[in-house]
């Protein structure tokens, strides 16, 4: 209880609500339910003599009781039990929420305590999201991969410039799974780094985004990119791809290419440099396509034989010279106002 009125005299609380302790019923209920299996201590008597003991040192604490029995779940072995019920951490002077949590840390496996131990090279009061930081334990090579090599779904990375954060860090990496987010793309210095995050090898990757903060856009960092996002593509069973403030000016050939020919959903924004489309009747599965705040698209736009594709066509392309929507049922073309068109090609197309 001194701890959490410490804690609450840091915080400035107005009010303080004093919560009372556990009666010994309550918490070896408590306990119980948390280190034993199905909550039945009988069938291991030694151990729930000794367990008795162990709440009996918790003091009624939630915290303590829950910690406690967390760490003692599934541990068969009395010794252990033994141990930290005649533990000298008990005997430190204050509650016993600190030795419990102390004794919690100390009892980990050495693999565990490394990832503990891991949050300590974060300045204080950084905020880490839990996706991200399970990324960047993976990356340093601090998890340890179940029999079963469990895959990690909706695996975020924001691309870092400092080591343990950089796009090549993915590279062992091959059981990803779902959706994968690559943020903050400026950061790839070359093409050949890209490379080595290996995407190509990522066979559960469903979804992939790529995206790059929106800068100057110079010649020099327009064709660096263009070498990166080459060097980015991934495998061909992709089912949803989104690229956001890419700043080349030419989209590569993997984006359309038919081998993809699984991709349902394309999502290309604010890509304000590039001048051409990917030839989107390449993919013949695509049914959702999104091409947003392409101002270097003025002059042609064509979409062929793109059977499942859904949707409508933008009512103001003014510079637009040349459309041409072929075999796209599906796809509705309202009234254009297209000013500057000489050539217009519509065949199999709906109608707004």
């Amino acid at each position: 209880m001194a701890c959490s009125t410490r804690v609450a005299a840091v915080m400035r609380a107005v009010y303080t609500h004093r919560l009372g302790k556990l009666s010994a019923e309550n918490s070896w209920s408590l306990f119980r339910k948390l280190a034993f299996e199905n909550g039945d201590s009988s069938a291991r008597p030694q151990l729930e003599a000794i367990s008795k003991k162990i709440v009996d040192k918790c003091q009624g604490l939630p915290l303590a009781i829950k910690t406690m029995g967390s760490l003692l779940l599934s541990e068969v072995d009395a010794r252990k039990w033994e141990d930290i019920l005649n533990s000298q951490i008990w005997d430190l002077p204050t509650d016993a929420v600190l030795p419990a949590l102390r004794l919690s840390y100390y009892y980990l496996p050495p693999h565990l305590k490394r990832c503990f131990a891991y949050c300590s090279i974060f300045p204080k009061d950084y905020e880490l999201g839990k996706k991200k930081l399970i990324l960047l334990r993976m990356a340093e090579g601090l998890l340890e991969e179940s029999k079963g090599r469990r895959r990690m779904e909706e695996g975020d990375f924001i691309v870092g410039r400092k080591s343990g954060a950089g796009i090549g860090e993915l590279k062992e990496l091959s059981d990803l799974k779902g959706k994968l987010e690559l943020s903050k793309l400026e950061n790839v210095e070359c093409g050949r780094d890209a490379k080595e995050a290996n995407l190509k090898d990522k066979r559960y990757i469903d979804e992939l985004g790529l995206k790059w903060d929106e800068g100057a856009g110079d010649h020099v960092i327009q064709q660096n990119e263009e070498d990166v996002i080459d060097n980015l593509q991934p495998q061909t069973n992709l089912k949803g791809l989104k690229i956001n403030c890419f700043g080349g000016s030419r989209f590569p050939t993997w984006v359309a290419n038919p081998l993809f020919s699984n991709l349902q959903s394309l999502v290309l924004q604010n890509c304000k440099n590039c001048s051409s489309l990917p030839p989107l009747g390449q993919l013949r599965s695509l049914e959702y396509l999104i091409i947003a705040g392409m101002n270097g698209i003025e002059k042609e736009l064509c979409i062929r034989h793109c059977p499942k594709l859904f949707g409508k066509l933008p009512k103001q392309l003014r510079s637009l010279k040349r459309l041409d929507i072929v075999g796209c049922p599906q796809l509705l073309v309202a009234s254009l106002r297209a000013q500057a068109i000489n050539s217009l090609t519509m065949l199999d197309c709906g109608n707004a």
